[in-house]
């Protein structure tokens, strides 16, 4: 930019940088991202509770969020209406139909798994 014959406002500057940066973030697979976190979203209630809490997971997208119905190798968080003692990766545990604090608490642990693993 500083090259240009024209001299560029800080402002068209500013929009450049951010198109160029935005065009490079459309094109990079979300898989590749190293903070991608794995969440089984597993509940007894039935097929369709289950479906609607993997979609309402999916609303945290942003956090780049991989939902997964069955439990593997990669999974980093196990939500569900029952504990297993025998799962290794963390575990949030809802009875009930979640609440807005449940949902707050949910963020707050995907981002704290996130920074686990950078």
């Amino acid at each position: 930019m500083d090259k240009s014959k024209r001299k560029l406002e800080w402002r068209e500057q500013a929009s450049i940088y951010y198109d160029y940066m935005f065009a490079c973030i459309q094109n990079i697979p979300l898989e590749i991202l190293k903070d991608r976190v794995h969440v089984c979203v597993d509940f007894s209630q039935g097929k369709l509770y289950k479906q609607y809490m993997q979609k309402m997971v999916n609303y945290f997208n942003n956090l780049n969020i991989e939902v997964q119905s069955t439990i593997d190798e990669n999974t980093d968080l196990y939500l569900s209406d029952f504990y297993s003692g025998e799962l290794t990766c963390a575990q949030l545990i809802w009875k009930n139909p979640p609440t807005v604090l449940n949902w707050q608490q949910f963020g707050d642990l995907v981002v704290s798994i996130k920074k686990e693993k950078l």
